[in-house]
């Protein structure tokens, strides 16, 4: 888990986790398309090091943001 900066590759790497692990939203109560957990620990884990590190949580985002 980050605590300050991220590279910009590091950003792009978390949201591609964050996209990989999103709930299937046919069936959000299932958990994520990938590891089939709901509260998948893959997903909290690139949110909040995207978040602490103040970079964008958007899985869209362009990098830098």
């Amino acid at each position: 888990m980050h605590t300050g900066r991220i590279t910009d590759a590091q950003a792009m790497g978390y949201r591609r986790m964050l996209r990989d692990h999103l709930p299937d939203p046919a069936a959000p109560e299932a958990g994520c398309r990938l590891c089939h957990l709901p509260g998948c620990a893959d997903y909290r884990y690139a949110f909040h090091s995207l978040a602490v590190a103040g970079r964008s949580t958007a899985v869209d985002a362009p990098p830098g943001e």
